[in-house]
């Protein structure tokens, strides 16, 4: 894993709305802020939203489950079904620190993310 100081992008990122990056495995951690926003999207009270969608994982916090081989619960036919109140964590993909700061999670994001790879780089070091 190599770390990079900064890294300055051409372009601005352009989701291309494949639903690719809902497809990764990982956790999709959710704030209240986003329980609030998604239960409201949803016509949900939050501890409707909570007690149906919501999951504890130790050491990582209040998280979203994942559905079929990992993809996103929310991904209906290829396209986010909640993109209007999505968490603020799919919002702002790409500009992770672990993906922005560290070449090969860039490599990867890149790998699976047409937006991704038409953003352009500087790698300012």
């Amino acid at each position: 894993m190599k770390k990079v100081k900064r890294r300055k992008f051409n372009k601005n990122f352009k989701c291309k709305a494949c639903g690719k990056c809902c497809k990764v495995e990982g956790y999709i951690h959710v704030s209240n802020t986003d329980i609030k926003n998604i239960s409201r999207h949803l016509k949900m009270t939050e501890k409707q939203f909570r007690d149906k969608y919501v999951r504890w994982v130790h050491n990582i916090g209040r998280v979203l489950p994942s559905g079929v081989n990992s993809s996103c619960i929310f991904l209906k036919n290829g396209k986010c079904g909640i993109y209007q109140a999505r968490p603020v964590q799919c919002s702002s993909f790409p500009y992770w620190d672990m993906i922005t700061g560290d070449n090969d999670e860039w490599e990867y994001a890149k790998s699976y993310c047409k937006g991704c790879r038409e953003m352009g780089e500087i790698i300012i070091s």
